[in-house]
């Protein structure tokens, strides 16, 4: 009776060109020994790629401030306008605005009505809303119209 004996693994060669049990890596990335470079690339681009994304919802936070802003101006003179035209009730139904409509958007608001012979005018400026350090945006918004008469 003949006993069979189990053939050893095959020796492979290493990276270094050895034999040994490891085996040479043979894929994509053969050559390259871990350089660092993707490492360093992000390193360096991350801090423009988050400049950019916090710099576009800043700008997003900022137009929507100033059209808050707007809003109140536009709601304030249609207000004033109405007959009897009243500066007193314009410059309450923008701060009204301000307080109830745009609460958290809108900060540090300063309203002023003014009116010049037919015309009332409702200036809204305040803080808008601050992502980005050392930004500090002010917005405004303005409306004007001509005061209603009774027939």
């Amino acid at each position: 009776m003949t006993k069979i004996r189990p053939q050893p693994p095959p020796r492979r060669e290493t990276r270094s060109g050895r034999r040994g049990s490891v085996p040479q890596c043979r894929g994509r990335w053969a050559g390259e020994r871990g350089s660092g470079s993707a490492s360093l690339g992000f390193i360096l681009l991350m801090p423009a790629v988050l400049l950019l994304i916090f710099g576009g919802v800043q700008f997003g936070l900022h137009s929507y401030a100033r059209s808050l802003a707007v809003a109140a101006a536009q709601v304030g003179v249609r207000a004033a306008t109405q007959a009897p035209a009243s500066v007193q009730r314009g410059q309450q139904a923008a701060e009204d605005f301000v307080t109830d409509e745009a609460a958290g958007s809108l900060t540090d608001a300063v309203i002023t009505v003014t009116q010049a012979g037919q015309q009332i005018t409702v200036t809204v400026t305040a803080s808008a809303p601050n992502l980005v350090p050392l930004a500090h945006p002010h917005v405004a918004g303005q409306a004007s119209a001509i005061i209603e008469t009774l027939p």
